[in-house]
């Protein structure tokens, strides 16, 4: 789910592509933050771009591995 999350904030930046077409993002050298829903909620995906360039792309994101609480405390 993460890889597909990062392809798809970098495609947000691609001139063509169904999410450049929704977000209006344009490329430059500087760093993004980009949410991704999904059915376990928001992924917070972090972009850099140190270049202006598509193929020079850095990404980063956090996650917890298990679930903390949803009206009860896991312990």
């Amino acid at each position: 789910a993460l890889s597909a999350g990062f392809c798809i904030s970098a495609g947000c930046f691609i001139k063509g592509t169904i999410m450049n077409e929704i977000k209006h993002m344009d490329l430059k050298a500087s760093s993004f933050s980009i949410n991704i829903e999904n059915p376990s909620g928001i992924t917070p995906i972090g972009i850099n771009f140190p270049k202006e360039d598509i193929k020079s792309v850095e990404g980063s994101t956090q996650r917890t591995a298990r679930i903390l609480f949803d009206g009860y405390v896991y312990v």
